[in-house]
């Protein structure tokens, strides 16, 4: 030690120079390092669609879904399996826990497994996706003159342009349309002349059959011969000899004689952008690129594009456009940090003076940039969380010099020379700052380790202060005591008390260290009251909305399989907006869900049915918040939908309250679940719901007759193979269009019921067409269109948002009293929502208070070499909970997951006042002093430096407590208030109970002694 002590100040401007280039490389770092504004969050799951046409719900629920889901759940990282099961087609989402190493792996790895199950052979596709991740720019091209196909072709042209740009990585160019020809043949005009759809079918695809025909060999080589067919245009296919013509007997029949065909638009979806046809291009950047600095190249690159295309009616818009957003995020969070450190400037220089201070003000951006530089180092990003990580920082590695400034000053006012001076400051502080160094890592890493949702969001925070601080303790130790024997010197003039006023301060002190019962007393009252007074009036909103002005509107009809419902709901939705001056533009999906915009945003099915409607205004928050309310009440008017306004969250998509209802029957669910529901949406806590129940419909049931079928040597495969094609069709690929799809569909003209028992069915054995009527009847029965379940169960989902004037946890409660009045033997009800992501977070928050704890009691425990002393410190912990609870209270704050990681962060943070003053009791009572002199006397010394350290730590919060939003703001309150309290009462208390406990040890002692 002494050695390296002998380097360093024989060496000072090599030390200076050292922390000088770290500095220099910092500020590079921060220019470089890739910005953001949230962590990356991978969203660890996947959707599975399986399309089954023809089968109903209930067939593919038995026949394959209960399959794929038992088989699925077999996996130890799927946490959960929702279903949702329709006539001739699934959705099953799969989540994953947030701690899955690789989701898009083991979705892939899942996705083969089902493969290889055997399931029904009606399956037609089978498709899943598991890369949800959010792009950074989404651009909607958009025309009121040109076609879609149009608008596709000029969307992929500006995605070459786009990729053009080093940094962009992925362009998805998202259209809601695909065209094929459709050709839809006259069921009557077939029956005529004695064909099927099979056999046009045969005809075309004859036709159209390009086979290779080989080569003959000449003098001159091998010349190839080829008879090559192409369809280029619609005539051709008109044109097409279906029956030849027979001179005197029958005329030329065409295809075009029997259909009509026609490019026909094939999907069930549509995007618009301000009610203009639409086509939407995502653009996500390369990873670990500064994408602020995009949103100009990125908007260059689209108004060259423009001027290129030399087209007026073309227009391309952003619908997302985050690079701009992210930069203003970024700059206002930093410049918080800015304000931050001057404010700790100010108490530090009214504290010890301006020498003193400009020594600190020397050391922190050398600490701050430094970190900046570590994090770009280790390929970490910089955003909202790692600079909010500095800021929580800066008080807490001002302490550090504090301490080691006072040290070496103290010394050198007692006429040490410098750089003895400091030498003995560092002997003297080594340990004691190594111990509170160690504390404060000891609260921040159980953090950084947090599982789940909540550990993806907030371990940067915690991760950026223990590098902070553990660069603070190397710069204190080195950089701080080289610049001390450089700048400080000896006062001129000593800060005495006098007599009397020294006798006052110290009565004071005595007289309180007295009564450490009273202490414990209010200790334990406060604790108490500020706990039940915040659960009890504090709204509970664990993830706050994003600030984005920004909303987006789900909306779903109630008549399934019909687009042209959805479109008029999707009308009578936009026309109670669309007026509003606030309202920017909108972007729309009518039959599914548009492009990813956000996390919280849950996926859709891609089904007529759905629809979103995505909102960009100019509110700020409080009147976005508003707004929504009033166009909720307004959309309570069109009773024929479920339609939900929703606003960005930082969370995962999940209903304040969530009731689920299942049962392995689902005829369980039915009758038991609408009462329910039908009573708790009246109840007055309620301000909207959803209800997410099984639907039944009107279905067809054909009834064969077979034993005219075995009379008539047809089976019943031949009936269902005539049905199934005439409904579904044929699908051919028969040539290339220019720039059109090549794609052919030929389907028969069934309108009704009554045209299938028209159809016909050949018996090879009579060689006769007979109707099918002669061998089935149909019946019209109600079966299941629609079911819902959740890990292998039928399940019915009641989603409760309560209102102004109710919280989670009353509207909870009412249910609960509803649900226990009905007799619930047949199924199983579970509570879910915010509540139960509450209970998860508070137990993983606890665990981590726990491994602090017992962390902090092993540092101190060494620092101390004594059991009880640790356990006098940690009185500390509950009176910074105090502080929290009665902040939260007096800020108006809703208790928030960040509120309550604030809490965990000062566990290690508090118990440093506590250390500083069981410190020197301990030394002045091992010196021989009584232990309420040795009480008093060490209050009296450590409180002008506990008091400086606790307000550079709160004021330094301030900036994050004024401008940190709905996210960062409840973590200022929670931090602050611990920290205000457990300074104030931590002073009185920790010194009675230490006198309280070792005065009788003491007693004892003098009484064995005599």
């Amino acid at each position: 030690m002494k050695k390296i002590l002998e380097i360093m100040f024989s060496r000072r401007k090599l030390v200076v120079t050292i922390f000088t280039l770290i500095l220099a490389y910092g500020i590079y770092s921060y220019v470089a390092i890739p910005k953001q504004e949230m962590p990356e969050i991978d969203t660890p799951y996947m959707v599975l669609s399986i399309t089954a046409p023809g089968v109903s719900a209930t067939e593919i629920e038995s026949n394959i879904v209960y399959d794929i889901e038992k088989m699925i759940l077999t996996y130890q990282d799927v946490l959960e399996v929702r279903s949702f099961v329709y006539d001739n087609f699934t959705v099953i989402y799969v989540l994953y826990s947030y701690n899955t190493d690789d989701p898009d792996r083991l979705s892939e790895i899942i996705f083969n497994r089902i493969n290889e199950l055997e399931l029904s052979d009606n399956i037609t596709n089978i498709d899943y996706g598991s890369n949800f991740d959010d792009p950074h720019v989404i651009f909607a091209v958009y025309s009121d003159s040109l076609t879609e196909l149009e608008l596709k072709q000029i969307s992929n042209n500006f995605k070459n342009e786009l990729m053009l740009i080093d940094e962009v990585g992925t362009v998805n160019v998202q259209y809601s349309f695909d065209e094929e020809v459709l050709i839809t043949l006259d069921t009557s005009t077939l029956q005529g002349l004695g064909l099927t759809i099979t056999d046009i079918y045969n005809i075309i695809y004859a036709n159209s059959l390009n086979i290779p025909l080989g080569g003959i060999n000449t003098i001159y080589g091998t010349i190839s011969v080829s008879g090559k067919i192409e369809y280029d245009d619609l005539s051709t296919l008109t044109d097409l000899i279906i029956i030849p013509e027979i001179p005197t007997i029958s005329p030329e029949i065409t295809l075009g004689d029997i259909s009509e065909i026609s490019f026909t638009n094939i999907s069930d979806k549509e995007y618009l952008f301000n009610d203009n046809k639409a086509v939407f291009i995502s653009v996500f950047f390369e990873k670990d690129i500064d994408f602020t600095k995009m949103g100009d190249e990125i908007l260059e690159s689209k108004e060259n594009f423009l001027r290129d295309e030399d087209n007026a009616s073309l227009a391309i818009d952003e619908m997302l456009f985050l690079p701009d957003y992210v930069n203003a995020q970024i700059n206002n969070v930093f410049y918080s940090l800015l304000i931050a450190i001057g404010v700790v400037m100010i108490v530090v220089l009214i504290g010890i003076g301006f020498r003193n201070s400009l020594l600190i003000v020397a050391t922190i951006p050398v600490i701050i940039f430094g970190t900046i530089a570590i994090l770009y180092l280790a390929h970490l990003q910089l955003h909202k969380l790692t600079i909010v990580g500095l800021i929580v920082a800066i008080g807490i590695l001002v302490d550090n010099q504090i301490v080691i400034t006072e040290g070496i000053k103290s010394y050198i006012d007692q006429g040490v020379n410098r750089i003895e001076a400091a030498k003995k400051g560092i002997h003297d502080n080594f340990a004691p700052i190594l111990s509170s160094t160690l504390t404060t890592i000891a609260a921040f890493i159980v953090l950084v380790m947090l599982p789940g949702f909540l550990g993806e969001i907030v371990s940067s925070m915690p991760l950026t202060v223990i590098i902070t601080i553990s660069l603070s303790y190397i710069v204190s130790m080195i950089l701080s005591p080289v610049i001390a024997t450089i700048f400080l010197k000896k006062s001129k003039k000593e800060i005495t008390y006098t007599s009397k006023h020294k006798d006052r301060i110290k009565r004071m002190i005595a007289f309180t260290i007295k009564i450490p019962y009273v202490w414990i007393v209010v200790s334990i009252v406060l604790l108490g009251g500020s706990i039940y007074l915040a659960f009890t009036n504090q709204p509970l909103d664990l993830y706050p909305n994003d600030e984005r002005s920004v909303f987006y509107i789900d909306f779903e009809s109630d008549t399934l399989g019909d687009i042209t419902t959805t479109k008029q709901l999707h009308n009578e939705i936009v026309n109670t907006f669309v007026e509003n001056p606030h309202i920017l533009n909108y972007s729309s999906s009518i039959g599914g869900d548009l492009p990813n915009f956000h996390f919280s945003a849950e996926i859709i099915s891609d089904l007529t049915q759905f629809g979103r409607i995505y909102v960009n205004n100019d509110y700020n928050e409080a009147d976005l918040l508003a707004y929504v309310k009033e166009l909720e009440d307004d959309l309570k008017e069109i009773d024929t939908a479920k339609i939900t306004v929703n606003i960005l969250e930082l969370s995962p998509p999940i209903a304040p309250v969530r009731l689920t209802i299942s049962a392995k029957e689902i005829e369980d669910i039915d009758a038991i679940s609408n009462d329910i529901y039908t009573e708790i949406i009246e109840l007055e806590s309620v301000k909207s719901y959803n209800i997410i129940s099984n639907i039944k419909s009107p279905k067809y049931l054909l009834i064969y007759d077979f034993d005219e079928m075995a009379s008539n040597f047809i089976t019943k495969a031949q009936i269902d193979q005539v049905i199934a094609i005439n409904l579904n069709g044929y699908d051919l690929d028969i040539s290339t269009y220019t720039d059109q799809v090549a794609n052919l569909s030929i389907n028969s003209d069934i309108d009704d019921i009554s045209d299938i028992l028209l159809l016909s069915v050949h018996s090879d054995v009579l060689d006769l067409d007979l109707p099918l009527s002669t061998f089935i009847t149909v019946n019209q029965i109600t079966d299941y269109s629609v079911i819902n379940r959740f890990n292998n169960s039928n399940v019915t989902y009641i989603d409760l948002y309560f209102s102004d004037t109710s919280n989670v946890v009353e509207l909870r409660n009412e249910v609960e009293n509803i649900v226990d009045s009905y007799d619930t033997s047949k199924v199983k009800i579970t509570y879910g929502g915010e509540n139960e992501m509450f209970e998860e977070i508070g137990g993983d928050l606890i665990k981590a208070s726990i491994i602090a704890i017992i962390l902090i009691y092993i540092i101190m425990f060494v620092q101390f070499n004594n059991f009880v002393k640790p356990l006098i410190v940690f009185l500390t912990i509950p009176l910074s909970f105090t502080g929290s609870f009665l902040f939260l209270i007096i800020m108006n704050s809703p208790i928030t997951a960040t509120a309550l990681v604030g809490m965990v962060s000062l566990i290690g943070v508090t118990v440093n006042t506590g250390i500083l003053l069981v410190e020197y009791i301990t030394r002045n009572h091992q010196k021989g002093e009584d232990v309420k002199d040795a009480c008093t006397e060490a209050v009296f010394l450590r409180f002008r430096a506990i008091m400086l350290t606790s307000i550079t730590t709160i004021l330094g919060l301030i900036p994050l407590l004024i401008s940190g939003g709905n996210f960062f703001r409840p973590l200022a309150i929670t931090f602050m208030g611990g920290m205000i309290t457990s300074t104030i009462i931590t002073i009185f208390l920790v010194p009675s109970v230490y006198s309280m406990i070792y005065s009788k040890k003491q007693s004892k002692i003098e009484k064995v002694t005599k």
